[in-house]
């Protein structure tokens, strides 16, 4: 069975109503029931998002990311892009953003196919970023101001903010996922 099937009647609960949290967190937990960690991070996420006033969702998604994150140790370079309602998309980033990024442009240009306008980047688990990185950040940047969205950065260390002034890429910071989450909802 596939995880669609097994997941069916959580997914057409959600596009009944996209903007019910409780729907999103029934989603994380079944999802979480059969190892689909991503999409239960995503859900929990979502709920969240939906929700920033119930620490209950934040926990849980924490929990499940910092899964997510000991999976991506020792990469070069890999992301995880959570599509929430509301045309929003939260991306944590793992490694090295250098040159390797072509996969990633590939998705972000997904992500602006689909209409998502309001973009976090969480970059707490970025070492470091140079090569294509700066310039990337840029085209995404330009994309969102087109589109009268939002863009935000998370957990950039000073060696990512350095480098992004040197490089004048000028994305606002947010002291947290949840301050993020607010502001890309106004």
């Amino acid at each position: 069975m596939s995880i669609a099937e097994q997941l069916r009647g959580y997914l057409e609960d959600i596009k009944k109503n996209p903007q019910n949290a409780h729907s999103w967190e029934a989603l994380g937990n079944a999802a979480l029931d059969i190892k689909e960690n991503s999409m239960a991070a995503g859900a929990y996420l979502s709920a969240f998002y939906l929700n920033p006033e119930n620490t209950l969702y934040e926990r849980k998604f924490y929990q499940v990311l910092n899964e997510l994150k000991n999976s991506k140790e020792n990469v070069e370079f890999t992301y995880e892009i959570f599509r929430l309602p509301l045309q929003t998309a939260i991306i944590f980033l793992f490694g090295l953003m250098n040159t390797e990024l072509r996969d990633f442009e590939g998705k972000l240009g997904v992500l602006a196919k689909g209409g998502f306008d309001k973009i976090l980047l969480d970059f707490s688990n970025v070492q470091a970023l140079s090569g294509l990185g700066p310039s990337l950040l840029r085209k995404i940047l330009e994309y969102v101001k087109q589109k009268d969205g939002k863009i935000l950065i998370h957990n950039a260390n000073q060696n990512i903010k350095t480098m992004l002034e040197l490089k004048k890429v000028d994305i606002p910071y947010c002291s947290s996922l949840k301050e993020g989450m607010l502001l890309l909802k106004q």
